[in-house]
Order: C-alpha cells, then structure tokens, then sequence
C-alpha cells in the first residue's frame, strides 16, 4: 500500500488499469519501461522482463504520433515517431528494478534501443524506439495496432 500511495502522491493522479499513471524513475526504485513488440506478454522475448523482476502495471497505448513496422528479421517489432499519419499503438508498460534496468538496455540490439515514448494520457515513459533508417525495407504494420495482432494475420493469412 505505501508502494502505490507513493506512487499516487508523486504525481497527484489517480490510478488507472493494473497500477497508477506510468512515470519514468519512481521513489521506490522501479524505472518503468513500455514495450510494443516481442517483450509484450507471452510473446518471446518477455522473459527478459520477467527474468529481471519486472512487473506489468498497464495495458495502454501511445499517443497517436507513432507508426509500427515488423522489421526485416523478422523477430521484432520498431516503434518510430512520425509528424504526420501517425496512430495509437496498443503498449504494456512494464516496471523493472532500476538495478535491473541497465542490463536489460544493454541487451537490446540495434536497431532498436530506448528513449521516451508519449503514453495516450500524455505522460512519457521510457520505450522502445526503433532508428529511422531500419524501417525503409520494413513492412509498415500500424493499421493492425499492435504486434499479436500482425503475428495473427500472419499465422492466419501468410504474408
């Protein structure tokens, strides 16, 4: 209870969904990270949350200034911020033990990394970003939302 009264109180807001508004670095040591690719839940890459302690607190979506692309390798999703023709992405935000944080941005390979990504309510958190230059052979997936929902069409329809 003193986790999320902490958590209400440094930022006023109200809790929403699985945990209050999402911040960056929170008084009780967590970072919070939002993840739209392989990290979501039950997808493969998820582990490297959970094997870290990390907890998921919500079940969001960006602001709608952003495009999805399912990269080249076939493995994972980019995430880039557009001017214009952007749209909301379905997002987890994730909470990891700052101690764990350093080791898990270490992990990300290029051309993903981490930077700050707009939530729908406004806030920003830390999430992935995908450099621009990896998505000019990508296939642009944001009309589908999100990742599972591209993975399905794929499973269902082929590519």
């Amino acid at each position: 209870m003193l986790h999320l009264a902490a958590r209400m109180q440094s930022d006023g807001k109200p809790c929403q969904g699985q945990g209050a508004a999402p911040h960056s670095t929170l008084p009780s040591g967590q970072v919070q990270v939002a993840v739209v690719g392989a990290h979501l839940l039950c997808l493969p890459l998820n582990h490297q949350l959970t094997d870290r302690g990390g907890r998921l607190i919500a079940a969001t979506k960006t602001a709608s200034q952003y495009r999805l692309y399912a990269l080249p390798d076939g493995k994972r999703s980019g995430l880039i911020r557009v001017e214009n023709g952007g749209a909301a992405i379905d997002c987890e935000v994730w909470e990891l033990p700052l101690v764990e944080f350093g080791s898990f941005v270490v992990s990300i390979q290029a051309p993903l990394g981490i930077g700050r990504i707009e939530l729908d309510d406004g806030s920003r958190v830390n999430g992935f970003i995908c450099e621009a230059v990896a998505v000019q052979t990508a296939r642009d997936i944001t009309p589908f939302g999100d990742r599972r929902r591209w993975l399905a069409h794929v499973e269902h329809h082929g590519k």
